[in-house]
């Protein structure tokens, strides 16, 4: 009898396992930052985990590091820029995107705000390189590197 329970319960574990990995991988996805645009908050070549959900405008405000599609990016077309204001009406918002480092951003001031169907998903974490944490705010110190004195 206890075996049947205990077989059970590893079933059970498998299957939550199973449906959580397949949930993550739906759901959010790692991206490669290319480019200096977000530095000092990330650096070409870090690893971000997005969260990529529809609707994700819902989850999205002012500060937020988000991947979008923008008009006449090469590759993809997707950038991954700071949202800094959300523009429009409640039912049709759109949110003005900008670099962190402006010297070195194509962003929403070349190409306007975009529209909540441009909206890829919202930057929850850097992975890579190590420490993984979050994006940082703009204007934050880079995490990787001694502050100067």
């Amino acid at each position: 009898m206890r075996f049947g329970r205990l077989r059970a319960a590893v079933a059970s574990l498998a299957l939550a396992t199973a449906l959580g990995a397949a949930a993550l991988t739906w759901l959010v996805r790692p991206s490669r930052v290319r480019g200096e645009s977000m530095a000092p908050a990330l650096h070409h070549g870090d690893v971000v985990l997005v969260l990529v959900v529809p609707g994700i405008e819902r989850w999205v405000e002012p500060g937020d590091v988000v991947l979008a599609r923008v008009p006449g990016e090469s590759g993809e077309g997707l950038v991954i820029k700071r949202v800094v204001a959300e523009t429009g009406s409640p039912h049709a918002p759109r949110f003005e995107l900008r670099g962190d480092d402006p010297q070195r951003s194509r962003d929403s001031r070349h190409y306007g705000p975009i529209g909540t169907d441009r909206l890829a998903g919202r930057v929850l974490w850097r992975l890579y390189p190590w420490p993984p944490g979050p994006p940082g705010r703009s204007g934050a110190a880079d995490s990787r590197e001694p502050a100067a004195r």
